[in-house]
């Protein structure tokens, strides 16, 4: 993908790339979830922002490692999305219809 096309996914899906974060949790002595820094957590939660930016947890994982794996598969399934929605419909004097287009790319090659 060029590097034209990258800037453009990437500001026309801005929004979806800050929506997910992940932050380290303990269960404090009271079982209440709190936020800490990675060298402290006891696993980590995958959260969602709102378009209001208030957050809701969406899973907790053992490792962050996997916590970024979701973080990215839920990210890119978003993108292909708002892709779908927008680019992949055209309208008809018979209503809407399928188009024919070519999948967002990643630097790689590999779809979004």
């Amino acid at each position: 993908m060029s590097k034209k096309i990258a800037i453009k996914v990437q500001r026309d899906y801005r929004d979806i790339f800050v929506k997910y974060f992940i932050s380290g949790c303990i269960v404090d002595s009271s079982a209440s979830v709190s936020r800490v820094d990675d060298d402290a957590a006891e696993f980590w939660t995958l959260y969602e922002r709102d378009t209001d930016g208030l957050s809701q947890a969406v899973c907790d994982f053992t490792d962050k490692g996997s916590a970024e794996r979701a973080k990215q598969a839920f990210t890119e399934r978003d993108i292909l999305k708002r892709f779908v929605e927008q680019e992949c419909f055209v309208q008809t004097s018979n209503g809407f219809d399928y188009a024919t287009v070519a999948m967002p790319q990643d630097s790689k090659g590999g779809a979004l």
